[in-house]
Formats: structure tokens, sequence, C-alpha cells
């Protein structure tokens, strides 16, 4: 169980966005360093942590949020390996094994770029937050910057995926399922 206090950040748990991130996130392998652009109210992190990432990096721009991802991150006793970071993903540093994006297709479009720097060879993203009507954009948008997908998921006329970073996923050993078995 996740306990959220929402105050007027995004992700309770009961949009289809946030639930396909979920569904997504459930089925991740070699959580070790897990990154959440946008968090919100924090819960995508929260859920990352309980799953056993080991470090979780949650950044979100606007500073209510932010405050209000920390004080969720406390209430669900995951301080030791989630830090809220108010900013930018720009501002990042570092590569992390999963990056988890819930962001409306302007938002993802002009973050995926920095996103895609800040994955490791082989490492696997979870986008949420488009309409499945604009998948083929964001496929699109994905395979210019060296993603494949390998798994969508659509709930009411939400779509979410989960992608690869670069060829590298096919030589690293461990680095998970191929298409369609669930696991990445």
């Amino acid at each position: 169980v996740i306990v959220i206090d929402p105050k007027m950040a995004f992700g309770v748990g009961s949009h289809p966005t946030t639930r396909l991130c979920l569904r997504l996130l459930r089925d991740a392998e070699g959580l070790e360093r897990v990154l959440d652009v946008g968090t919100g109210t924090g819960i995508l992190a929260i859920a990352a942590a309980r799953w056993g990432a080991r470090r979780v990096v949650a950044v979100e721009m606007d500073e209510p949020s932010a405050l209000n991802a920390r004080e969720n991150v406390a209430r669900n006793a995951v301080a030791d390996r989630v830090e809220v970071v108010h900013g930018r993903v720009e501002a990042l540093e570092g590569l992390f094994d999963l990056v988890l994006a819930n962001l409306l297709l302007s938002e993802l479009h002009a973050a995926l770029p920095r996103i895609a720097g800040l994955l490791r060879p082989g490492g696997a993203l979870i986008l949420a937050g488009y309409l499945a009507s604009e998948a083929g954009a964001v496929r699109r948008d994905l395979g210019e910057v060296g993603f494949r997908v390998v798994r969508n998921e659509a709930e009411e006329e939400w779509g979410a995926l989960c992608a690869h970073a670069g060829p590298a996923v096919a030589k690293q050993p461990g680095a998970g399922g191929s298409e369609g078995d669930g696991r990445y």
C-alpha cells in the first residue's frame, strides 16, 4: 500500500497513465538506479523503491509538487532510497537503469534527448501520458534518439510503452526478456 496526499500534484494512482506506468514498472528488472521525470506526488518513485530500486531520483520542476513528493516519500518510509530534486531533467547527471516519464507528448518531445543521455546503454524507458492516437509520433521520436520499443500498453484513450536504449540491449547478458514476454 502506498499512501499519497496529492495536494495539488499529479499522480494518485487513479488516472490511466499512472496505472499504466505502475503496471510496466511492476515487471521491470534490474532496478539499481531509477529516474522519475516529472514525479508529481512521487507515486512512481515510491513504487520503484518499494519494488526493489536501490536508488531513485525523482525530479519535479514545480516547487509545490516537489515539496509534496518529499512528504509522500517520507510518509511511505522510502526517504533512504528516494531523493526528490526540485529542478529540470537537464540539470541531472549520471546514468540510470530505468527512466520513468509520465508526461504529455509536448513535454516528452522536449525532454527526450536529455532523457536518452541519462539512460545507460540497454537501459529501459517507461513512458506514459500520451494519447493512444499519438503512439506513432512517440515511436518516431523514440527511434530518432536510438530507442527500441519492446512493449505497448493502452487503457481507455491513453498509451504507455517500454523501450530500450540503443542496440546494446542485445549485447548485455541478463538485460531482460525479448519483445512480448513482459520482462525488460
